[in-house]
């Protein structure tokens, strides 16, 4: 957080995957500053390097029955995890 008159590089961090003919995208809650992408790059790069399954846990949105006849999932992502570990948006959310 800083004065009104300074510009911050924002960015999205979000994922895409599909399955069985089905998109599902798990987008952020909100942009966050460019090093909290960087860090959220770095963990999911680290967590799913050789990894042959990645775990999402998400919550759908309000208009997915729209999406779904769209032949797509729309859901906001909470944390992510493979057998290497687990990566979460709130703290607490890992074990």
């Amino acid at each position: 957080m800083g004065s009104s008159d300074q510009i911050v590089t924002m960015c999205l961090f979000g994922i895409t995957a599909k399955h069985e003919g089905i998109w599902s995208e798990f987008t952020g809650r909100r942009a966050n500053q460019i090093e909290t992408c960087t860090n959220l790059i770095h963990n999911w790069k680290k967590l799913t390097k050789g990894e042959n399954f990645v775990c999402i846990n998400g919550e759908g949105l309000e208009f997915e029955k729209e999406i779904k006849k769209q032949g797509r999932h729309s859901w906001t992502w909470i944390k992510f995890k493979t057998k290497k570990g687990c990566y979460a948006y709130f703290q607490d959310d890992c074990p």
